[in-house]
């Protein structure tokens, strides 16, 4: 469904949350449902897990899964404001 880019050298969770901001912000002529919205971060966390299993050449990613409620919850507020 998305494509983010997950990088080992620096992986910053802001950077990310934007991200996945712009993500939304590009598709605001799609109307996205919450459950879409919660799906867009799930696939990332499976990303963000997948990379610290494998592993990836260069310095180790230490980094949490997103909240997801946080998402959904900026989400609902941004949507409740426009």
């Amino acid at each position: 469904m998305a494509d983010f880019n997950i990088r080992s050298e620096s992986v910053d969770v802001e950077q990310i949350m934007k991200q996945i901001r712009g993500r939304i912000k590009e598709k605001r002529g799609v109307d996205y449902t919450e459950e879409q919205v919660r799906e867009l971060v799930q696939d990332l966390n499976t990303r963000i897990l997948d990379a610290r299993r494998r592993g990836i050449d260069g310095p180790k990613i230490v980094i949490g899964e997103v909240d997801v409620e946080r998402v959904v919850r900026e989400w609902r507020e941004r949507r409740a404001a426009s």
